[in-house]
């Protein structure tokens, strides 16, 4: 058990790097003296000794300290022990790289049938490492993805279901149309969808929360349509109009995403210094 669970932290290690060298394999690979170990071999584990008497004979007879050992073959990458696949698993009679396999008849003759009983298979040989270590990886995956979907998943789902698509356009219906809405006109909007759900027999904390999603994301939406007219406008040399694209789009974001919105705040900053520079020219 102890041999296992220096498997497994181990495994863990190899699984981390593993992880770090899919992200960044360029500067992995490009690392002097670095080198990926994968490959196939046979490997013998110890399992088991012979009794006293057995031994002595044997090593008396064959001139061996013979243990019982476990050899199977093995495909493993980036460690040997991060077994991909394991493979022709039996028990031998080992010394050092040396060993001489027996059946299992035979082992019955050597420490009888109780003692060959005892001999288990390794729990790696079984499971192996690598080979659980990444089920596990796309089990968490799954996991992640089955319980945290993507927005867009989320969006998805709570437009689904037609209260919302109302609560929209209850939203939508009470923004001025002859102007720019400011926050006032969203906050009023706001309330009106929510006071429409809430008329729909939904839970105020699922409407706010739900309907917040729904605001969020046409929010960011229009966000980035402002921001990307702001680049374009500055590239052109049109600061002005970049400036109040950009404090649109910073607008729309101050609400929902505070680190995007001080990202706006940066891109506004920036363009004023620009603009300051060629008024003063």
């Amino acid at each position: 058990m102890h041999m296992v669970v220096i498997q497994t932290a181990k495994a863990f290690s190899i699984t981390c790097a593993f992880v770090l060298l899919l992200l960044s394999t360029d500067r992995a690979i490009a690392r002097p003296g670095q080198r990926v170990e994968y490959g196939w071999r046979e490997q013998i584990v110890h399992v088991g000794e012979l009794p006293p008497d057995v031994k002595a004979e044997l090593k008396e007879t064959m001139g061996h300290d013979l243990k019982i050992g476990f050899i199977y073959g093995h495909c493993y990458f980036f460690d040997e022990n991060f077994d991909l696949w394991t493979w022709n698993g039996r028990r031998a009679l080992f010394e050092g790289e040396k060993y001489w396999a027996l059946t299992d008849k035979e082992f019955i003759r050597l420490v009888g049938r109780d003692k060959f009983a005892s001999f288990h298979k390794p729990l790696y040989y079984r499971f192996p490492i690598g080979l659980t270590t990444l089920i596990a990886i796309g089990c968490m995956i799954y996991a992640c993805v089955l319980f945290f979907p993507s927005i867009n998943t989320r969006v998805k789902k709570i437009l689904s279901d037609a209260r919302y698509q109302q609560a929209l356009q209850v939203y939508c219906a009470n923004l001025p149309t002859e102007s720019e809405p400011d926050q006032e006109d969203k906050a009023r909007a706001w309330e009106a969808g929510l006071a429409f759900l809430g008329s729909q027999s939904v839970p105020v904390r699922e409407a706010e929360l739900n309907f917040g999603i729904l605001i969020n994301e046409a929010d960011r939406a229009q966000s980035y349509s402002f921001r990307n007219a702001a680049l374009a406008h500055e590239e052109a040399g049109n600061l002005e109009q970049s400036l109040v694209y950009f404090q649109k789009a910073a607008e729309l974001r101050e609400k929902w995403d505070k680190k995007d919105h001080r990202f706006l705040v940066g891109c506004i900053k920036r363009v004023q210094r620009q603009l300051a520079r060629q008024r003063k020219a």
